[in-house]
């Protein structure tokens, strides 16, 4: 085979990988545009917002009116509580949590980091169904990690115990409900965050920084981007297991114990300047006494600690759709940062790995390549005959490729077979609290955010400049452009992106431009060898 169509093949191939490419990123660019739609509609009115609220909401709450039950109001009172993760006070006013800190954390300014920044309730606070106001307490500290409290609506007695667990932050909630009357109809807990300015991303410029409402209802994942709606959010949802707030690295969430299954209204949205969750435990149900019980947490999104407390908690990380591979490649992250002590060279590590792992796919994809390369003089001059006659070329094409045993897609094939791997990897780096604030070396000292001086971003650019340059090419002018303005437009992609994923698909990209010229190196010497004998 000349050199002319070795070349003519390797620019087919090149053209097919980066349609495959651009189709799979468009995919999965539309799979979590239905994970976090954006609504392009105006802020709804206080009639529009409601006529949205579908059925189901409707059906939930059109029995409810204002509760009888009310208290005189009282001064608030602060209990305080601290261990080596972070500090908190315990409020009378429903017993929630206030002035949450978290020691080895800060937020993006480096002030140290505070959940349950809201100015219109408290994290887990109490209210009775139908009250806006907070159930009032009298408090008081049973140990260093325990706290009772005891409240008196009318005729019913609320007795709430809040156990706080140091090594993992969760806070075991029992809620004893005594002499409940036909007035009393149940409790809600809220979970409140000060709503996060809205986060620009596109296509060209993805963003990982969102805040998310989450809900598990009835075995079912519902995830509403907050920070990207257009529209004011009312959803109310039945059956719930697990319901909170969350942004790519911190999360306050509760998960239900309880015999009764609650309800949850997730609020926020456009124009809001707070966004809640509420879970709704309707407790009408003829009992004179009900014992309700749940687990919360507020902190960083670790999945070991998270799946230490509870199960469900686990779904607060959000590791996408090939979420077992995920976690295998996070437990290998972990192993790599173990044994070399930086975050940055575990990625580095990890990404190398995978690409040996993948190897014999891509060897595979060498060796189709090989077969298809035999086959182009035959095809060009099928071509050459029946240019005028497409379906005589397809009749023939096909016919050529079933004589000589050989599937066009066979190199494709195990290009998309890896897709997984590099996918559920590329949810790792961007979900792990793990290289949260942590340093690589140099202008990288923060792997979560953007390389500040766009450095890695630009050095793939050129890489996949190069690669251009040293792959002759027989292309056309506007096939040349295009090739051209390939390295700009995933320069551009990265941009935005978080140092550690940034540097993972920079190593990604150099590693299998390597073993590309590497294998194309092979070839070359192959055809010498023939030739000369």
């Amino acid at each position: 085979m000349s050199e002319d169509q070795n070349k003519n093949f390797l620019d087919s191939r090149t053209i097919l990988a980066i349609a495959l490419v651009g189709l799979v990123w468009f995919g999965w660019q539309t799979y979590l545009g239905k994970k976090y739609p954006k609504v392009q509609t105006p802020p709804a009115t206080t009639e529009a917002a409601a006529a949205v609220v579908p059925e189901a909401a409707k059906d939930l709450s059109a029995d409810e009116k204002p509760s009888s039950v009310k208290q005189a109001p009282q001064e608030e009172k602060l209990i305080s509580y601290e261990n080596t993760d972070m500090t908190l006070d315990i409020s009378s006013r429903g017993m929630g949590i206030k002035n949450l800190t978290l020691r080895k954390h800060n937020d993006r300014n480096h002030e140290p980091m505070k959940l349950g920044l809201s100015e219109k309730h408290s994290l887990f606070e109490l209210s009775a169904l139908n009250s806006e106001e907070p159930i009032n307490f009298i408090v008081t500290k049973k140990a260093d990690h325990i706290f009772e409290g005891v409240a008196q609506l009318g005729k019913t007695r609320i007795t709430r115990t809040i156990e706080i667990f140091p090594d993992t932050q969760a806070m075991k909630n029992t809620l004893l409900i005594q002499g409940m009357g036909e007035d009393f109809r149940g409790v809600v807990v809220s979970i409140p965050e000060k709503a996060m300015p809205e986060q620009s991303s596109s296509f060209l410029m993805p963003s990982f920084e969102h805040q998310e409402l989450i809900v598990l209802h009835s075995g079912t994942e519902e995830r509403v981007n907050a920070s990207a709606s257009k529209e004011k959010i009312i959803k109310e949802f039945g059956n719930i297991s697990l319901a909170g707030i969350g942004t790519q690295y911190f999360t306050s969430a509760l998960v239900d114990k309880s015999e009764i299954i609650p309800e949850a209204r997730i609020t926020g949205g456009f124009g809001e300047t707070e966004v809640a969750t509420k879970v709704i435990y309707k407790t009408n149900t003829g009992r004179e006494n009900q014992e309700l019980n749940w687990i919360a947490y507020s902190g960083p999104k670790s999945l070991s600690t998270l799946e230490k407390i509870d199960k469900d908690f686990s779904k607060l990380v959000n590791l996408g759709f090939f979420n077992y591979i995920a976690r295998f490649l996070l437990v290998l992250l972990k192993w790599f940062h173990s044994v070399f002590g930086n975050w940055g060279v575990a990625i580095i590590l990890l990404t190398l790995m995978v690409r040996t792992l993948v190897l014999p796919l891509n060897v595979t994809t060498f060796k189709s390549t090989r077969k298809m390369a035999k086959l182009q003089p035959l095809i060009a001059a099928i071509r050459e005959k029946y240019k005028d006659d497409p379906q005589a070329l397809n009749r023939e094409t096909m016919g050529l490729w079933k004589e000589h045993k050989v599937n066009p897609l066979g190199g494709c094939l195990p290009m998309l077979l890896q897709l997984p791997i590099f996918f559920a990897l590329y949810q790792v780096l961007g979900q792990s609290i793990e290289l949260y604030q942590v340093p690589f070396f140099g202008w990288i000292h923060d792997l979560s955010v953007k390389d500040p001086f766009y450095v890695l971003p630009v050095l793939m650019g050129i890489c996949m400049y190069f690669q251009g340059k040293l792959t002759p090419t027989t292309m056309d002018p506007t096939q040349q452009k295009i090739m051209q303005f390939l390295p700009v437009v995933f320069s551009l992609m990265m941009v935005s992106l978080p140092a550690g994923l940034t540097l993972y698909i920079f190593i990604n990209t150099l590693s299998g431009i390597l073993l590309q010229q590497l294998f194309m190196r092979d070839r070359s010497t192959a055809v010498t060898k023939t030739a000369k004998a």
